[in-house]
Parts: C-alpha cells; structure tokens; sequence
C-alpha cells in the first residue's frame, strides 16, 4: 500500500513555478527570500513542463547563491511529493486534489 503525500500549505517562502514561467524570475524572487531572513524556501510546481522551469530556476539559483552567500558551502534540492487542491476550471468547477510536486532548498553552511 502506497503513503498518501500530505496535502501542501503555502507558505511566505513558497515560489509557485507554472510551464510559463521565467526561471530567472523564479530564482529572483526565491533569492529575495533569502534576502530577507526566509531560509524555508519551497519550488512549488504541477506537471512536467512546470518542473523544467522549475529546474532552470534552482539552477540559476545556486549559481546565485554560491556567488554571492560566502557562508554556504553547498545548496541542495529535496524532493518532496505533495498533493494539492486545485478548482476544475475548465469543467465542473469542483475542487480536486491533484499530485503536485515540491523542492526544498537545503543550505549547506561552511
């Protein structure tokens, strides 16, 4: 029998990425967390070209960090598998869950 994921509650650290978005923005805006003392730091996408500009942005993002953190000696990505709430737009407009997929960022401090 397959673990039920828990069901994902944003949070002030959460960067939602869609298929559209620009990863450098991504990067930026989760960068601009760290900025201001946010450390829980959340990529929060549904589906598979989601999680390409998802992967674009934590890419960008520890070039980022690593540049410009002294202190952080390594940044990791910990996969988290979740489900979410989502409203059936284009149909009944009813409220599913959907599988959805989080990576957290993991510093590593020297």
């Amino acid at each position: 029998m397959e673990n039920r994921p828990e069901v994902y509650t944003e949070h002030e650290g959460t960067v939602r990425v869609s298929g559209s978005t620009l990863p450098k923005q991504a990067a930026c805006c989760a960068y601009s967390y760290l900025q201001k003392g946010i450390e829980r730091i959340d990529f929060f996408y549904i589906g598979a070209n989601a999680g390409h500009q998802a992967m674009k942005a934590m890419t960008i993002l520890s070039f980022m960090i690593r540049g410009e953190l002294q202190d952080i000696g390594c940044v990791c990505f910990e996969p988290i598998r979740v489900l979410t709430n989502t409203v059936d737009m284009l149909g009944s407009g009813e409220v599913k869950e959907k599988d959805a997929t989080v990576w957290r960022v993991v510093l590593i401090r020297r």
